[in-house]
């Protein structure tokens, strides 16, 4: 992502296709900005495929010194939504990608190694203008950020470091790991958070209880269930 995330510019069309790398890659990632392809006036249903060309790919994201955070796109109810998502399911699968995390699949278990990262809570250098890190020294975990705007950027990287507080890491590793189908082992929890499993307790049983959460022999796995209401699982961490 460049500086500003300037992904989409104003005029960015609005298209209907779920996108892969083809013989680029064999993994892509399907943001939930697909449901604005659904346009019911000019089509009553929709328009939803798998189209393997590189060329063809579009990105979008909704954040801040975005087109799509500036000119919000229209998006439709909820049942139309649900109709794309669970469409796009039934048409990713057919065409032999399995889903490892909410909005990523991938062919012949070629996952991103380097988003698998992120989502397992491990660190990352930030490198170049407006980059963001995380890292462990002496026993804190930091988040790092470093100058946005290149001109600046290049007469001083000026990065700067601030701690993870410890009432927020238990969030902020669930908010990343319950994001993959397979869920977190919990070697990987105590490792990247210091934290012991035991202060998991009340939120696993609660989880468990409204058929959120698996829990295994190794860890925890979210259910099918439990990706389609995140949000709701996570509001249960103390």
């Amino acid at each position: 992502h460049g500086p500003g995330a300037e992904h989409v510019k104003k005029d960015a069309p609005r298209i209907g296709n779920i996108v892969s790398l083809g013989d680029k890659c064999d993994s892509c990632v399907i943001l939930l900005i697909c449901g604005s392809c659904h346009d019911e006036a000019n089509d009553p249903g929709f328009e939803f495929d798998v189209i393997e060309k590189i060329e063809k790919q579009r990105h979008g994201t909704i954040e801040p010194n975005t087109g799509f955070y500036r000119y919000p796109p229209t998006l439709p109810d909820d049942d139309a939504l649900w109709s794309i998502y669970s469409e796009g399911l039934i048409r990713l699968k057919a065409r032999g990608f399995e889903r490892y995390e909410i909005s990523a699949f991938a062919k012949d278990a070629r996952l991103s190694a380097h988003n698998l990262n992120y989502w397992r809570f491990g660190n990352y250098l930030g490198i170049g203008a407006g980059a963001h890190g995380k890292l462990s020294s002496d026993g804190q975990l930091l988040r790092t950020t470093k100058t946005r705007v290149p001109a600046d950027y290049l007469k001083a990287p000026n990065r700067r470091s601030s701690p993870i507080a410890d009432a927020s890491l238990q969030l902020e590793f669930l908010m990343n790991s319950l994001r993959l189908t397979a869920g977190f082992d919990w070697a990987t929890y105590e490792a990247n958070t210091g934290l012991d499993r035991a202060g998991l307790n009340r939120f696993v049983t609660q989880g468990q209880a409204k058929g959120l959460l698996n829990l295994t022999s190794e860890g925890l796995q979210p259910t099918t269930r439990g990706l389609q209401f995140l949000n709701d699982l996570l509001l249960m961490v103390d």
